[in-house]
């Protein structure tokens, strides 16, 4: 058998009217239509987690009481409720359930402190250990690496910087400048990142206004960027519903990155009735998988159980007392 090398490999196919394939190609395209998770007692879901076969609920302050619920999604039967407002040991301020690979569930509580669950078989929530980190600041935007290692991004600080951190220090063990640490208006810098992510192998960027998402390993070295030059944003408007940012929400897996990208203005977001947005998948190494134009509603604070590869998201409408649901229909 003839060998053909590269360049004249490359050469017939173009003679041969040919295009190399594109790198930044989504092999799965596909539309994805809703479903809805009904929810028991009284609810207003405003973030969730998975730890398959479970899945945590939190609540909005609203309700004072039974803050986290927990659903077995095999049945989709309420487990557990738990957690209330108040300022008593067992009571939460201004709790925040954070997304995490971890096979613990974490609650940040006033700003302060991890609490960390585990589920029993049987869907009942333990809290395992309480830990108050040396370093106090951006703890709600908390992203672990293993149980002691996180980063943080304090950009509403005016910080310029992704921290590593552990749990015994005051100051990061590491700082990455991602943006350009001399501009003091954070939200009109085109390089603002608003969706940081990380898990034992990753630290993942998205950025707001420019479609672009820099993966990088976990002392910020960059592995791959993924770039669209053909999207132009608009940000810096007097009227906020007129900018256009990119990427707006995200959940980084074990096994893939799912980017929520707008890619048009709130106005016109608003008069589609928040439809038709798009969700993109990645593996680890920032390798194009899969691009959903989802036909319901956008999602918010969403998670993927990775197991079934099902999204479900807080709803911002009808109907009532029920979860957003996309089967992401081909992964694997």
């Amino acid at each position: 058998m003839k060998k053909i090398y590269p360049l004249l490999a490359l050469c017939l196919c173009l003679l041969a009217g040919c295009k190399p394939a594109d790198p930044l190609a989504f092999p799965i395209e596909k539309a994805i239509t809703p479903e809805f998770m009904p929810l028991h007692g009284l609810t207003d879901p405003f973030r969730v987690e998975i730890k398959h076969p479970y899945l945590i609920v939190q609540n909005s302050e609203k309700l004072k009481d039974s803050l986290f619920h927990i659903y077995d999604l095999r049945n989709n039967e309420l487990k557990c409720a738990f957690g209330r407002i108040g300022q008593g040991p067992q009571e939460y301020v201004m709790p925040w359930l954070l997304n995490n690979h971890l096979p613990e569930f974490v609650i940040e509580n006033n700003h302060n402190s991890f609490q960390k669950f585990s589920i029993s078989k049987d869907g009942q929530a333990t809290m395992k250990e309480k830990v108050t980190p040396a370093f106090q600041m951006a703890l709600s935007e908390a992203q672990f690496i293993h149980d002691s290692l996180f980063v943080v991004s304090p950009a509403f600080y005016g910080i310029p910087y992704m921290l590593k951190c552990d749990m015994t220090n005051e100051e990061p063990l590491k700082a990455y400048a991602y943006r350009d640490t001399t501009l003091i208006n954070y939200a009109d810098d085109p390089d603002r990142v608003d969706n940081m992510f990380a898990n034992q192998e990753r630290i993942v960027l998205c950025y707001a206004y420019k479609k672009q998402i820099d993966f990088m390993d976990t002392d910020f070295n960059l592995i791959k960027r993924v770039k669209f030059d053909d999207y132009t944003p608009v940000y810096g408007v007097k009227v906020p519903k007129d900018e256009k940012p990119s990427y707006v929400q995200g959940y980084l897996g074990k096994r893939y990155l799912y980017a929520l990208f707008m890619g048009c203005t709130y106005n016109e977001l608003e008069a589609r009735e928040r439809k038709g947005m798009h969700l993109e998948v990645y593996d680890l190494d920032g390798k194009p998988v899969a691009r959903y134009e989802l036909q319901g509603e956008r999602p918010r604070y969403f998670a993927v159980d990775e197991e079934t590869f099902t999204l479900y998201s807080p709803l911002n409408g009808l109907p009532e007392d029920h979860l957003l649901v996309y089967k992401l229909e081909g992964l694997k």
